[in-house]
């Protein structure tokens, strides 16, 4: 069957260089036939996964937003620390600041950009930690792993065919032509 099948890449390969494209479909067609039919899962599978995701989104709603209570506590104690380090050195010389209407129009400021800043990111981390837990779901179930298994080798055994293939084509180099 090799034999065969380095019979129809030749033809193949020999009518792409030739520029004769029905020729060549023909022959590719051949050489993907030649070639084992590719194994995939079991029937019902895309049901038995699509049934094993709605167990993500049972979870304690609190719990997303945990991580940003720890950030914005992690934010004012690091500004915290900075202010009690530097303050005794800047505050005489920003004394103009701490008139009242600076003071207000300077916090109503800072508080809307972070107000709108807060929620943009909330909104961007939601999206990528509900990707992540789909892909994490994914991935943790072992019984997908035979499956990712399958797909990583068949994929690596088509690139390493593909690549010795081409090498012996073009004398151990590729070809631009």
């Amino acid at each position: 069957m090799n034999e065969q099948l380095d019979k129809a890449f030749e033809c193949w390969i020999g009518s792409e260089r030739r520029g004769e494209d029905a020729e060549a479909e023909r022959a590719l067609a051949g050489v993907f036939a030649l070639l084992p039919p590719p194994s995939g899962p079991s029937g019902g599978f895309s049901a038995r996964v699509m049934a094993s995701l709605p167990h993500l989104y049972q979870r304690n709603p609190w719990e997303r937003l945990a991580w940003g209570w720890r950030a914005a506590l992690a934010v004012a104690l690091t500004l915290t620390g900075l202010a009690t380090i530097f303050a005794p050195s800047v505050l005489p010389a920003l004394s103009w600041l701490f008139r009242p209407q600076v003071l207000v129009s300077a916090a109503a400021g800072i508080t809307g950009s972070l107000a709108r800043a807060f929620i943009e990111a909330v909104a961007v981390g939601k999206a990528w930690l509900d990707v992540v837990t789909v892909l994490w779901s994914l991935i943790s179930l072992p019984s997908l792993w035979g499956a990712w298994f399958v797909a990583a080798a068949t994929s690596l055994a088509a690139f390493r065919w593909l690549l010795d293939q081409s090498s012996k084509r073009s004398g151990g180099h590729a070809s631009s032509r």
